[in-house]
């Protein structure tokens, strides 16, 4: 996460970035039941392999459906929680089920409009068809699209999250979420009576796609308030 990292490293954190399955560098299996939950169990055995017992959590969109299962599974294994551009789906999350499987479908033909007019939606101008093209060009340039393919699908698993589970956690989380994120500032109000202590930031003017940035002073406030490294 641009700027976010450097931000953290300053403030004198150790950053570990993971390179999530079917993405970058990582292994990009084209079997859906090898991501969802599997890609949240890596986060520990990251954990495991560097010896880390417990750690401040930042997810940024799909990281933070993982961050949020960490936070339900494995608390024993946190310090914080940190959602950017994320949130809770509720008991029944259908829509957002449909939506992976399109994607899904979409991404198995080279198709990732939807998803990239998504995360820009809300900003001051639409993206022209003629940059859509270009972005979708250049994301199934250095991806695998089978992989991403299986990857949407094999994500609903982590939408899954009990409301009593959240309820009973005690780990400070906070969601910071731009207030032109259409998806996802929903989801983030949605925890709030839920997540006991959660704290809710609506970064102004920012969207989906714009909303890493300005988070930065709100994710160092908010470690330093419980605790630091």
């Amino acid at each position: 996460m641009p700027g976010l990292s450097t931000a953290l490293q300053t403030a004198g954190y150790r950053v570990i970035g993971i390179d999530c399955r079917g993405h970058g560098d990582s292994g990009k299996p084209h079997d859906a039941a090898q991501y969802g939950l599997e890609m949240v169990r890596d986060v520990v055995r990251l954990l495991d392999h560097l010896g880390i017992d417990r750690a401040h959590v930042v997810g940024y969109s799909m990281g933070g459906a993982i961050a949020l299962q960490l936070l339900v599974r494995y608390p024993e294994r946190l310090r914080t929680v940190s959602l950017i551009g994320s949130g809770w789906e509720g008991e029944n999350p259908q829509q957002i089920r449909s939506e992976m499987l399109a994607l899904s479908e979409a991404f198995s033909k080279r198709d990732a409009t939807a998803l990239i007019r998504g995360v820009s939606a809300g900003g001051q101008t639409a993206l022209s068809d003629q940059q859509v093209a270009a972005a979708n060009a250049a994301l199934f340039a250095r991806n695998d699209g089978d992989a991403l393919a299986a990857a949407a699908k094999g994500l609903i698993p982590l939408f899954d999250v009990p409301t009593q589970a959240l309820r009973s956690t005690k780990i400070p989380v906070i969601a910071i979420t731009g207030e032109r994120d259409l998806r996802n500032l929903p989801s983030a109000k949605r925890m709030s009576g839920v997540v006991p202590s959660l704290e809710l930031v609506e970064l102004p003017g920012a969207t989906h796609a714009t909303s890493v940035k300005p988070s930065t002073e709100h994710v160092v406030a908010f470690l330093a308030k419980h605790g630091g490294g």
